[in-house]
């Protein structure tokens, strides 16, 4: 009867359901996931702050492969083996083999969501056995202000982390059954290393996940904590070949105030996405801040009536752990920023597929109608801006043909506080010169990313005093809020005049 209890505690609950309800919830989950793909296919620009920028500096890159290349003068490729952003760039580079640059760049974020998707669907049925109100709730992730800001290589890690919470779990629950575990602890060694060329975020939150499942699990049993730590061993070591190189560019940590660390945590700064600072925004705010705080409510419920599991209880405690690091995080190191954000990110993103036990009937019900009606607006307000803002760039880069001759050699120093669309809370015109040089195969000398250590080409010494133009973007505002966008292009040197 020991053994039973035991178990029961380990495994996740499973609660009897008619058989019609699994299949019912796994097609409206996945109903919905693809759903939310619709706004990355509303146009031919996707609209992310540095998604335009790694477009193009990958195919400068492939270019770069021809000796008699135009960038060469300029540009060197730069990749570097354990650098831990290779996720994306490797995926972009092979798919532009036979994809235009923006359509891979939208295939890898289709793949991506659907991916995150997938592994949200795999940790909740690891943690509580079925699909619960929090898989559904974490859907609304996926159109994050991390993905709008155009963090693509991060985000692949995310699912990954998702996904090795949830092969953790079911490590642990094969264990307890006395399963054999050794080979599959061995192999999460995998996602581990896949965390890493995704983000160095990432890779160091699955070392600390596998040590907390090894402090949490196996605390009396040291040969399968070993096994846990073996499995973050390659993570560590590419960490470390990378961290002593000094590889975060200038200035070292900046921390915010907590005042702003504690604004933007209780603010849900992830939830931004693409929207705009309007009243529909705020709303959505609100309500999607109760549907959590419902959610969370309802995990404690569950637990005080015994109705969770020590695989419910993990997650719980890597979320309470993740809350933590956020508030002890710095805001940037060197050249990265946003690394609270991140880490609210994937807490959300880890806690949200093990939560929906606990909660009344009427409470499940409105719970699931906030979620719907969250999704639909996220659907409609973004896939409409998205296409507004396509036709916009499509605008920008027909008034490029008539300014910036082809094989010209420009800067674009544009203000980031000038580069929000219709005042979106990203700025998706802060690198869209880069954009304008892959149209008209100019060479975009200046620009952020080709000056980090971290990036996968960089300048040559003395590239950017060969400049010839100078442009940036202004956007227009009409009294509906409507954008509108125009190239500004001038010789180098000429400064703009006063606003």
């Amino acid at each position: 009867m020991a053994a039973t209890t035991t178990a029961s505690r380990v495994a996740p609950a499973r609660p009897a359901v008619p058989a019609r309800r699994p299949a019912r919830s796994a097609l409206l989950f996945w109903a919905l996931a693809l759903a939310l793909v619709v706004p990355v296919w509303a146009g031919t620009h996707f609209p992310t702050e540095d998604g335009p920028a790694h477009a193009h500096w990958t195919a400068v890159y492939r270019d770069l492969g021809d000796s008699a290349s135009a960038w060469a003068p300029y540009l060197e490729r730069s990749v570097r083996w354990n650098a831990p952003n290779l996720s994306y760039f490797a995926l972009q580079y092979a798919l532009t083999a036979a994809l235009e640059p923006h359509a891979a760049q939208k295939l890898i974020v289709t793949l991506l969501l659907l991916a995150w998707a997938g592994a949200t669907a795999l940790l909740a049925r690891a943690a509580s056995g079925r699909l619960g109100l929090g898989a559904f709730a974490a859907l609304l992730l996926l159109h994050s202000w991390i993905l709008y800001s155009g963090f693509l290589s991060f985000l692949i890690g995310v699912p990954v982390l998702v996904l090795s919470v949830a092969l953790l779990l079911d490590v642990e629950a094969r264990r307890e059954r006395g399963d054999a575990v050794a080979a599959r602890t061995a192999l999460l060694a995998l996602p581990g290393v896949v965390a890493y060329y995704s983000h160095i975020v990432t890779g160091a939150l699955f070392v600390a996940l596998l040590l907390l499942g090894a402090l949490y699990f196996a605390r009396r049993d040291a040969r399968h904590a070993g096994a846990l730590l073996a499995a973050a061993l390659p993570t560590c070591l590419l960490g470390a070949s990378y961290v002593l190189g000094s590889p975060f560019g200038e200035g070292g940590a900046v921390w915010a105030t907590f005042g702003d660390t504690v604004k933007r945590f209780v603010g849900l700064a992830f939830w931004r996405g693409f929207a705009a600072r309007d009243a529909g925004f705020f709303l959505s705010l609100g309500l999607v801040g109760v549907t959590l705080l419902a959610l969370c409510a309802g995990a404690v419920r569950a637990r005080r009536r015994g109705e969770g599991s020590r695989a419910v209880d993990f997650v719980l405690l890597g979320a309470l752990c993740l809350a933590a690091l956020y508030f002890v995080a710095p805001r940037r190191v060197g050249e990265g920023s946003l690394i609270r954000e991140r880490i609210q990110l994937v807490m959300w993103a880890v806690l949200l597929p093990a939560l929906g036990a606990g909660l009344p009937r009427r409470a499940r019900q409105g719970v699931a109608a906030a979620i719907a009606l969250l999704a639909a607006w996220q659907l409609a307000d973004f896939t409409l801006r998205a296409r507004r803002f396509d036709a916009q760039v499509a605008g920008v880069l027909a008034q490029a043909r008539g300014a910036i001759p082809a094989g010209a050699v420009f800067r674009f120093p544009q203000r980031y506080e000038d580069s929000q669309f219709e005042r979106s809370w990203v700025g998706p015109l802060v690198e869209l010169g880069s954009d304008v040089a892959l149209h008209r195969r100019a060479v975009l000398v200046g620009a952020h990313h080709p000056l980090t250590p971290f990036y996968w080409v960089r300048y040559r010494p003395g590239a950017d005093s060969a400049a010839t133009l100078t442009a940036t973007i202004e956007e227009r505002r009409a009294a509906t809020g409507r954008g509108s966008l125009t190239l500004v292009v001038r010789p180098a040197g000429r400064a703009a005049p006063a606003p």
